[in-house]
């Protein structure tokens, strides 16, 4: 009897540590609930949680930073038998970047990937979910030079690649993550309508944009698209629809066309603004990025006042 009980605990015993066994290595992983802002932006990319920790899959980041100063380019290495990093170097996005990979929770298996940045072998924690592999943020974040961040009160992650790379507000926004402009419209007063109208490529030479620091920004405006557009580090920032309109007492705003960086004085006589009373064309600009930024008054032409 004693051999027949030694012997049931001993086949109890395998049979328990079966599931142990087919489950070393592995993880659940969920798509993680947090928002993920870049720069002070909401940003669409879709890492897991596993372990409570945020897994994200490296060419999703790559393809995310691309346009900032913490850009890296991200590719397989047959020589190296591995995925190689560089640093500074362009990412070319492909057709499953910042694309789910799925819809729920999955199996997050431990990955043994060589990953290098540049020449050098790193030793990183990853795993394989869905057949692709994803790697701890703050790994990659000490690695690649961007900072990451999570606000508890909003459930968010956030994510700074550089300070000037931060997105451009304009004063009293509501809710200012990043760095704040503030600019006052250029002013020109004019007795009467000039005969050729407003050129306002030239006269955006006397505007002026600051930040909450001081620190002055140049600008470029296109003359073929009608956009005003700041110079920041990354050319997807900073960047304004223009337009203009003309205002006087007891009349409704009119638009005045803009044609190729010029208001001409038949585009003001065709609206019905009364040319023998005072008036104001107004230019101004509006953030084609950010559609909750007030907007940007460029200048202002007071006539006959």
């Amino acid at each position: 009897m004693k051999k027949r009980i030694i012997a049931l605990i001993m086949v109890l015993t395998l049979l328990m540590a079966i599931p142990v066994m087919a489950l070393e290595g592995e993880e659940r992983a969920i798509p993680s609930p947090q928002k993920v802002k870049l720069n002070g932006e909401i940003v669409k990319i879709y890492p897991y949680n596993i372990k409570d920790e945020n897994y994200f899959k490296i060419r999703d980041l790559a393809a995310l930073l691309k346009d900032t100063s913490a850009k890296f380019n991200v590719f397989f290495s047959e020589d190296k038998g591995g995925v190689v990093m560089i640093p500074k170097e362009q990412y070319k996005v492909i057709y499953d970047d910042l694309k789910a990979v799925g819809d729920g929770p999955a199996t997050a298996i431990f990955a043994k990937s060589k990953v290098f940045l540049g020449e050098e072998e790193l030793n990183l924690t990853a795993y394989l979910v869905n057949d692709y592999t994803y790697f701890r943020l703050r790994d990659l974040s000490t690695l690649l030079g961007f900072k990451v961040e999570y606000d508890a009160a909003s459930d968010t992650v956030l994510i700074t690649s550089d300070a000037s790379d931060l997105i451009p507000t304009v004063e009293n926004k509501g809710e200012v993550t990043s760095r704040t402009l503030v600019a006052a419209p250029v002013i020109k007063t004019e007795s009467n309508l000039p005969s050729k109208g407003f050129n306002i490529v030239e006269t955006l030479k006397d505007f002026v944009v600051k930040d909450e620091k001081g620190v002055a920004f140049k600008w470029d405006y296109s003359k073929e698209s009608n956009e005003f557009q700041l110079n920041f580090t990354s050319t997807d920032l900073g960047r304004y629809d223009v337009s203009a309109h003309v205002s006087q007492d007891n009349m409704r705003n009119e638009t005045v066309t803009l044609t190729k960086g010029e208001i001409l004085k038949e585009s003001v006589m065709a609206t019905s603004v009364d040319m023998n009373r005072p008036f104001t064309i107004h230019v101004i600009g509006i953030d084609k990025l950010h559609p909750d930024a007030p907007i940007l008054d460029l200048i202002e032409f007071q006539i006959g006042k």
